[in-house]
């Protein structure tokens, strides 16, 4: 009864994957894993300036994915900075093809059976508006929103933002978890 949530994309746009001559999401994985983080000094993929909202090339440097579940979402093609997503996309899309390999079912892009991992945005799982890089405003959030916390997890969460993202989401997941259950597969 596993269900795991995975903090990066797992795809690119879809115009990304079909210039890479791929015809399923595996392919493309492959293709990741074996030449990815080569792509990051080549264009879509930018240090500076943002494709959030203009196209390259006439496509939109944003997921579906992205633009239906964010209010703001930064492309995957962003390298540095503040919510930069590309090198965790590039270093993540591998892991999934091991996981794959080793049982675990990867939502969307295959029905959800138990084990399997989906790609989560941790600030989507807020039970409300944070800071979460003021320890303050962590502590604040989780005394109103931790409901029944474990007190260790409550102390890991409000160490650092890193911490706080995957201990709220992993609360979060559990609270939610015959929801997740119930998703629905390609």
């Amino acid at each position: 009864n596993l269900i795991v949530g995975l903090d990066f994309p797992f795809s690119f746009p879809a115009w990304y994957v079909r210039h890479h001559s791929c015809a399923n999401v595996r392919e493309f994985w492959v293709k990741v894993r074996d030449n990815g983080l080569s792509w990051l000094d080549q264009p879509p993929f930018h240090a500076r300036g943002s494709w959030n909202s203009g196209p390259f090339g006439g496509e939109s440097c944003l997921r579906r994915t992205d633009i239906e579940v964010l209010g703001h979402p930064e492309s995957v093609f962003k390298v540095v900075g503040p919510k930069q997503v590309a090198k965790g996309a590039l270093t993540g899309i591998p892991a999934l093809l091991a996981l794959r390999d080793a049982g675990l079912a990867i939502w969307p892009f295959d029905r959800p059976k138990m084990p399997f991992a989906l790609e989560i945005f941790p600030r989507a799982l807020y039970d409300a508006p944070v800071t979460k890089s003021d320890e303050a405003a962590r502590r604040s959030y989780l005394g109103r929103c931790g409901g029944s916390m474990e007190p260790r997890h409550r102390r890991d969460a409000e160490r650092s933002d890193d911490a706080f993202d995957a201990v709220v989401s992993a609360h979060r997941m559990h609270r939610e978890r015959e929801s997740l259950a119930m998703l629905s597969g390609p």
